[in-house]
């Protein structure tokens, strides 16, 4: 008997532990940049890894007539706007930090660096990488676009903006945030962005027809441009927390409802925040604050 209930407390300690290394917003991460830079999913978009990936991927998903077609102008016309887009290359995905990496920052530049390669590659398999790099070193930039690429060769890796510029366009957020009574201190609700962890607490959302009192939080640091709130999580009906970030995206929005059968709580892409734990959120969709009582 003895033994038995030593394997079963094994057992039970051991999925525990399992469980915590996973219910934890994985990595340490405490933004979405960090989990963008990693991340092989966004919102459900495969994300490539390098260039050759993403010449491979874009080529399973052109029609035969788009690959024929496939040029200068579409890159830049609809090509070239969808892979921004569905690619995160404006929101430092793991591609445009590869992107940077070979020294291609801006996220135009990085399309138009694709097109060059997937031509390569659709004439004998291969990208030519170095052949491309040294091309776009000598690429000549229009004048109306030369300041916004200049800036985000000086962002960096990390897509740091420039301390005036924080500063300055820091003085016009400030007022909205006061506004909109966000300080530090300030309670919020979660709004469920990307669903709930558990069919308990849907029920409950939908049964109140309410956001407020389901997960809490409060703010414990501000920054005002690019304008965000660190979020401390104080409350959780869900004793996973809240749910983050979803790689794949599954969350019906319109119906504010998540296929309990295909969410793997364990599962790699999913990214939650226990209570006790802190984020940086963008400043809206994600929290509201609690409206000040009038007594």
């Amino acid at each position: 008997m003895k033994i038995i209930l030593s394997i079963l407390l094994t057992c039970i300690i051991s999925t525990f532990l399992t469980f915590n290394a996973q219910a934890q917003v994985r990595g340490g991460y405490t933004t979405y940049t960090e989990i963008y830079r990693q991340a092989e999913r966004i919102n459900g978009h495969y994300i490539p890894k390098d260039l050759e990936d993403a010449v491979k991927h874009l080529d399973s998903l052109l029609t035969d007539e788009e690959k024929s077609a496939f040029g200068w102008d579409d890159i830049v016309d609809q090509h070239g706007m969808w892979i921004r887009e569905h690619w995160y290359l404006w929101s430092n995905s793991r591609l445009a930090v590869y992107f940077k990496s070979i020294g291609v920052r801006h996220p135009e530049s990085m399309s138009w660096v694709l097109e060059d390669a997937y031509h390569n590659w659709r004439k004998d398999k291969d990208i030519r990488l170095e052949e491309i790099k040294e091309r776009y070193k000598k690429m000549i930039l229009p004048e109306y676009l030369k300041k916004d690429f200049e800036r985000f060769e000086n962002m960096g890796l990390e897509n740091r903006w420039d301390d005036s510029e924080m500063e300055r366009f820091g003085k016009r957020w400030r007022p909205r945030f006061e506004k909109e009574g966000l300080r530090v201190g300030t309670r919020l609700y979660w709004i469920f962005p990307h669903g709930c962890s558990t069919k308990k607490e849907e029920r409950i959302l939908h049964k109140t027809g309410s956001y407020e009192n389901i997960a809490e939080g409060v703010i414990t640091e501000i920054q005002y441009y690019p304008p965000k709130i660190k979020v401390k999580l104080t409350k959780s009906t869900s004793r996973h927390g809240i749910i983050v970030f979803d790689e794949n995206g599954n969350f019906d929005n319109l119906k504010n409802s998540r296929d309990f059968k295909k969410l793997n709580i364990k599962s790699r892409s999913i990214y939650l925040l226990p209570v006790g734990n802190e984020f940086w959120f963008s400043l809206k969709g994600a929290w509201e604050p609690y409206k000040e009582s009038s007594d």
